[in-house]
């Protein structure tokens, strides 16, 4: 993921045209959701050795929490306008503003794994489990051309707007 963002950073503009490129940004894109995918995956996988701990809400629990809550925080203090979260709240503009509630992919993992970590909380069996998780991922991807189409920036406030879809700014909404 760092090697896309550095090679995107230092890659001349006149590079950006040749058609080699394309082939590689294509290649590129799908560094996000692949890692999307695997910290899921890697959850599901991990979470049956704790699968108690969370239940009974022990200390596995909290921090597999806060956890989720770092990613959900990190990906928020990368979009910060300013280095103070006062002038962030106080000073910014609305365009400031809305590229700091963009969606992208830190949000998404977050988001993601806390539905995930909800989900097996609550769905005891690992049948109705696995049902819940290929339901859910199907729900995304159908509902999702359904979200695109809508402008949310009228009906609900920008930090929530920019979850849906990519209207406001984001990279990253939770329906792709």
């Amino acid at each position: 993921m760092i090697e896309v963002h550095v090679f995107n950073a230092f890659i001349f503009d006149a590079v950006k045209g040749e058609g080699w490129f394309q082939a590689l940004n294509f290649v590129n894109g799908l560094v996000a959701p692949t890692f999307l995918f695997v910290a899921g995956f890697v959850f599901v996988v991990a979470s049956d050795r704790k699968l108690e701990e969370f239940r009974t809400y022990g200390k596995a629990f909290w921090k597999q929490l806060s956890r989720i809550g770092l990613v959900w925080v990190i990906g928020y203090g990368l979009h910060l306008p300013f280095f103070s979260l006062y002038r962030t709240l106080y000073d910014s503009t609305q365009d400031q503003l809305l590229q700091f509630y963009q969606s992208d992919i830190l949000h998404c993992i977050a988001i993601g794994m806390l539905i995930i970590f909800i989900g097996r909380i609550v769905i005891r069996s690992d049948m109705w489990y696995q049902r819940f998780l290929i339901l859910l991922g199907s729900m995304f991807v159908l509902l999702a051309p359904v979200l695109w189409d809508v402008d949310y920036s009228g009906l609900l406030p920008g930090y929530l707007a920019s979850y849906l879809n990519g209207q406001q700014g984001s990279m990253f909404p939770l329906f792709p």
